[in-house]
């Protein structure tokens, strides 16, 4: 309910998002304006769940999102967040900003849900965001920001008609000749 919620009736602050000025991030201040950037959207997140009983944390990092190009490098400040939420015993991982829409590329954003990002499965979830602490990727092996910035973009549409990679999860793939590259479906 509270990713319904936030992702429903939240909608993306473009104006702030390209100024840089973010404004009021605390979740009184998403409430009021019903808008926000991400860490806003996480906060607000974190502060719901909170209140609900929930073990909610706001976690940081980099994500493949709007004007990334493969290749991109993500050694800089980090440029997201989401959250992590504990159920049943287990930490899960969830990007309310992300399941509200997106950002098209008129910059215009785009109100769409995208149930993908909610309870993502960590080995679909770190194609798209890496946590600056790599204990919240939720990995038995964390990936290396290398190994994240070489990771094929896949947009959710790819994980919820079921498919897997079956052999090469890099964007890019050298070959000497003819290359095979395998997908799978659950």
């Amino acid at each position: 309910a509270l990713f319904r919620w936030a992702a429903g009736h939240i909608s993306y602050n473009v104006a702030d998002f390209q100024s840089g000025n973010y404004g009021d991030l605390s979740p009184d201040g998403v409430l009021r304006s019903r808008s926000s950037v991400c860490e806003g959207y996480a906060r607000l997140a974190e502060a719901l769940g909170a209140a609900m009983g929930l073990q909610i944390q706001v976690v940081s990092g980099w994500s493949k999102g709007y004007g990334y190009t493969t290749g991109q490098r993500f050694d800089g400040a980090t440029n997201h967040a989401w959250n992590a939420v504990r159920i049943g015993g287990q930490w899960r991982l969830m990007d309310a900003t992300w399941g509200a829409g997106y950002l098209d590329q008129h910059s215009q954003f785009v109100r769409r849900f995208q149930e993908h990002y909610f309870l993502t499965a960590p080995d679909a979830f770190v194609f798209d965001h890496l946590p600056q602490d790599p204990r919240w990727q939720l990995l038995e092996r964390p990936v290396s920001a290398a190994e994240y910035e070489d990771l094929v973009y896949l947009r959710p549409m790819f994980f919820l008609a079921g498919f897997r990679i079956g052999s090469h999860q890099r964007a890019r793939i050298t070959a000497a000749g003819r290359t095979t590259v395998t997908l799978g479906v659950t």
